[in-house]
């Protein structure tokens, strides 16, 4: 099912329907019922009933809900909803932090663990393509789940992105440069923030066979469709 960005924008409504689709996707249909983790006589729930995986199973399903609804609240703040003042750089900055933590929790409990696309000595082959001394950890952790995702595929000596030109130089620019996504207030919309590491627009170009990558990333303004990819590969 869909896992949502960072930064969504949801009611609660959606979220306790987004909440119930997912316990069913892991746990069952009857995993909404609450006499699947309560005792009861028919008209009376009585108590929690007994097992370590039925216990475990209701307090990941909780957790999951209590971190989309902290995250929700942290957005809604940082979008001036429901607040009568306008936050100053610091405070927006130490809420993006607790936000980060609660999405890769979210992310920790709800993203299955999935079967990796590409074997290890495909990995390597990736990351054998880069000079050592460019791939920085960010780096190795996107190109590689990005292959596992199915967005890369190696094919001889070159890469091959499965995605817009654009896309490709934002992720890039991320992985190598320490490129950010910042919201602008005025245009209602995030904006990219370059980051000062040199990016190496030869070696990247001509290693995914596209041509001017680097010029691609310094023409983007605003985030390319599908960014919300590059967040999921980030982490």
């Amino acid at each position: 099912m869909e896992i949502w960005p960072i930064d969504f924008d949801k009611t609660l409504q959606e979220i306790t329907e987004w909440h119930n689709q997912w316990k069913i996707e892991r746990f069952g249909s009857d995993s909404l019922s609450p006499e699947r983790y309560y005792n009861d006589d028919g008209r009376y729930l009585h108590g929690v009933r007994e097992g370590e995986s039925l216990n475990a199973e209701k307090a990941d399903s909780d957790m999951v809900l209590e971190l989309l609804v902290r995250i929700k609240n942290i957005n809604d703040k940082l979008n001036g909803k429901g607040i009568s003042k306008h936050l100053q750089w610091r405070e927006r900055e130490q809420l993006k932090g607790e936000r980060e933590t609660l999405y890769k929790a979210f992310l920790d409990k709800v993203q299955a663990e999935t079967e990796q696309a590409v074997s290890q000595p495909q990995q390597n082959a990736i990351l054998d393509l880069f000079p050592k001394d460019l791939l920085n950890d960010s780096a190795k952790r996107i190109l590689l789940n990005a292959a596992n995702d199915g967005a890369i595929d190696v094919i001889g000596d070159k890469l091959k992105f499965q995605g817009s030109n654009a896309l490709l130089a934002y992720m890039l620019g991320i992985a190598f440069c320490g490129d950010t996504k910042q919201y602008d207030v005025f245009l209602q919309g995030y904006k990219v923030k370059r980051g000062s590491t040199f990016f190496p627009d030869t070696l990247l170009s001509d290693l995914f066979g596209v041509k001017n990558l680097g010029q691609s990333r310094l023409q983007l303004n605003s985030v390319p469709k599908g960014y919300e990819k590059v967040e999921k590969w980030l982490v």
